[in-house]
């Protein structure tokens, strides 16, 4: 039965506010545009691969990874949402995870997560050594780090990982 078939969806987001040195992961700092021209071809891709045998699926797991996709304005989140949601289903207890840089955490963002039914996030911390994470290329350093845990901590969120 179509209706009942579970998966899971990874969609890589590959932008960044700066390539780290010691990342292998497919990633660039966006050009003007880019972003919504990547998220419009997510959504024909989405509508695109749809069609027939997929179009009934039921993601029980939906991971964002990266590059960075925190570094996505609330609106843009909001649109990926969009087209996950106009072509297939979310089941209620899937676990839906955001990788975050601790650089890009921000309050409204962290709302329009948990409004978009996000609940598990995995922070790209990699060191709490500042000399370490200076000569990996980093944009933040262990306070802020610090902070950005306490901070999605204050927005509700349980489920949180740290990248070291």
């Amino acid at each position: 039965d179509k209706a009942k078939s579970t998966a899971g969806l990874y969609i890589h987001i590959p932008f960044c506010g700066r390539k780290c040195l010691y990342c292998d992961f497919y990633s660039k700092v966006p050009r003007t545009g880019e972003i919504e021209a990547f998220l419009d071809a997510l959504g024909v891709e989405a509508r695109l691969r749809n069609k027939g045998k997929f179009e009934l699926l039921n993601y029980d797991s939906i991971f964002l990874g990266g590059g960075t996709p925190s570094l996505l304005s609330a609106a843009q989140i909001k649109s990926l949402f969009k087209h996950i949601r106009s072509h297939n289903q979310i089941s209620p207890s899937a676990e839906i995870t955001i990788e975050c840089n601790p650089s890009s955490i921000q309050i409204e963002l962290l709302k329009a997560y948990k409004e978009l039914g996000i609940n598990r996030i995995s922070l790209g911390v990699q060191t709490f050594n500042d000399t370490h994470l200076e000569m990996l290329g980093r944009l933040h350093d262990s306070a802020e780090a610090k902070a950005s845990f306490k901070e999605i901590k204050l927005a509700g969120f349980e489920n949180i990982s740290i990248d070291l």
